[in-house]
């Protein structure tokens, strides 16, 4: 299946700005971030964990995708006045400059209905992400591209249970009573 979309750069730069902005705090430095690109014929929406953003686009159908943010944003750069047209097609993503046409492999086609995206709330924080770990295994998280956001959360929830167990030890509070605690209230 091809599929061509013709997308205004500026329009398109505001969206990944706005998406940037709710990701900052977990995905700063992480070029592998990638979000998903729902097409219809007259609109693509940018969605990541927390926050979706539609876009005035023109598509020749319709299509589901992951496809990398920092790749997106690199598009959008140059002659930011000239729309960005590009055609998806068996996996890759090429791109018109000019005459020429740039292909990349980074594309990931998503079949069924259901998001690739774990549902978050916008500026959601450690506690959500943990969350999830009752509705998804972790191999599934990381697939979904919040990997990195998790491991992040596990670490600062083990670190903080520490500082805790650190002035509560000399009440007899252990480390598992912690964190029993910690993750019954993670759960409501």
């Amino acid at each position: 299946m091809k599929l061509t979309i013709r997308v205004n750069k500026a329009e398109l730069r505001k969206a990944i700005r706005l998406i940037r902005f709710t990701l900052d705090k977990y995905t700063k430095g992480d070029v592998f971030f990638r979000l998903e690109l729902d097409i219809h014929p007259e609109m693509m929406t940018l969605r990541a964990p927390g926050a979706s953003v539609p876009v005035e686009a023109h598509a020749s159908g319709f299509g589901r995708y992951l496809f990398p943010i920092y790749l997106l944003k690199q598009l959008t750069k140059p002659r930011p006045e000239e729309p960005l047209v590009f055609t998806i097609a068996d996996r890759y993503l090429n791109v018109e400059k000019g005459p020429e046409m740039i292909r990349f492999g980074f594309i990931e086609y998503l079949s069924g209905r259901a998001s690739a995206l774990p549902e978050l709330p916008m500026n959601y924080t450690d506690r959500h992400v943990l969350a999830l770990r009752d509705r998804y295994p972790d191999d599934a998280l990381k697939n979904m591209g919040v990997g990195t956001q998790l491991d992040k959360a596990l670490y600062k929830f083990d670190d903080n249970l520490c500082a805790a167990l650190e002035k509560l030890k000399l009440y007899g509070v252990t480390y598992e009573d912690l964190e029993a605690l910690a993750e019954r209230k993670i759960r409501e």
